[in-house]
């Protein structure tokens, strides 16, 4: 057991000094000083609720399912070459496309000055709809609306 440690540990210090002497001759920086922002929202709160709350599907979903999408943000902000990277089924793979497709940036990536394109991907989420979760939301709506009209009197 120390025989196989200690020549892994060995095998793993000859590749990271082959890897130090590579670095003198190749070495590409490809840091970013900020992503894309959408709606000047840095915590991506306002892009999930967006896609939440464009998405278009029929009610005869029984399982949660979420498409990945990922697309090419260019150096103004808009979105381009829209590919599904993980897919559920056609439909809600149409689905996911037309609404990332919807999306464009506020501000694009920054690279220290100077905007860049960068591929970004985003979870399109597809969420059962049962009479249930319509229900208490009706329910909660009524009783805020309840509660504001007694604050009112």
């Amino acid at each position: 057991m120390v025989k196989i440690t200690l020549n892994i540990f060995l095998l793993f210090c000859c590749l990271t000094i082959t890897k130090a002497q590579n670095r003198d001759t190749i070495e590409i920086v490809n840091a970013l000083s900020s992503w894309p922002i959408f709606q000047n929202d840095k915590t991506y709160q306002k892009l999930s609720d967006f896609v939440k709350g464009n998405l278009r599907y029929d009610d005869t979903l029984t399982e949660m399912r979420i498409v990945y999408v990922t697309f090419k943000v260019d150096t103004v902000g808009n979105t381009h070459d829209h590919k599904i990277v993980r897919g559920s089924s056609p439909s809600l793979d149409e689905e996911a496309l037309r609404v990332c497709r919807l999306i464009t940036f506020t501000q694009p990536a920054m690279q220290g000055d100077k905007p860049v394109s960068v591929w970004y991907q985003v979870p399109v989420p597809f969420e059962p709809r049962t009479k249930h979760n319509i229900k208490t939301k009706k329910c909660i709506f009524r009783h805020h609306s309840q509660n504001e009209s007694k604050q009112e009197n």
